[in-house]
């Protein structure tokens, strides 16, 4: 829990703002910068760079690096390079493949509106069939504060569990050696019952013919 928590938890309170389309395959323009409006009641904002690629036709290296920037009325306010792993999910089938990340989190220094530009870090990828990007508002920063102490404290359990196994397996083994082998007494063989005789009838109708 304290490692799935924070992302879980993050996820849900997202809000979404807007969203821009930065790349369309076959645009003339081809990259192009959006502006969006934002507000500093959105601290701390964060974007999600969501990219479609075409089926069959896989990244030569696997990861996809974009570069993202985010520039307001005073000051660039985001400056970053993301990447997406591609390479697992493209695949010889109908549709687009679908892949995303998220951007780290900024601060809005000044509402107003703020200009948006996305390209690739490396050479141009020739799959990549359009790239989306969604500005989040008050996006909730991950509590990470427990991951330490419960790994810790899985450890240790862990250790505990371990140690007091191997105890019960001495305890048993020591037992068994204190214990002599029991040894079954034979039980005595049952006596043959004797057949009972019967009485010869010297008179009467049912008299015996020796």
């Amino acid at each position: 829990m304290a490692f799935v928590y924070p992302a879980i938890k993050t996820k849900v309170h997202e809000t979404v703002l807007a969203t821009a389309q930065v790349y369309e395959r076959g645009d003339e323009r081809g990259w192009k910068n959006q502006s969006i409006n934002l507000n500093t009641i959105n601290n701390p904002a964060k974007l999600k760079l969501t990219a479609n690629f075409l089926p069959g036709t896989p990244y030569l290296e696997n990861i996809v690096r974009f570069r993202v920037k985010v520039a307001g009325p005073q000051e660039v306010v985001l400056d970053k390079t993301v990447q997406v792993h591609v390479g697992k999910h493209i695949a010889p089938r109908a549709g687009f493949v679908k892949v995303f990340t998220y951007v780290p989190q900024f601060y809005i220094a000044k509402s107003g509106n703020y200009t948006i530009n996305v390209s690739m870090d490396e050479k141009p990828d020739f799959s990549l069939s359009s790239v989306a990007v969604t500005a989040l508002s008050i996006v909730e920063e991950p509590d990470t504060s427990m991951r330490t102490p419960g790994f810790m404290v899985f450890v240790l359990g862990l250790f505990l569990f371990i140690r007091r196994r191997k105890r019960m397996q001495k305890q048993s083994s020591q037992q068994a050696e204190i214990t002599p082998p029991q040894t079954e007494t034979p039980k005595p063989a049952a006596k043959p019952v004797a057949k009972p005789v019967k009485k010869k009838i010297r008179w009467g109708r049912n008299a015996d013919l020796d």
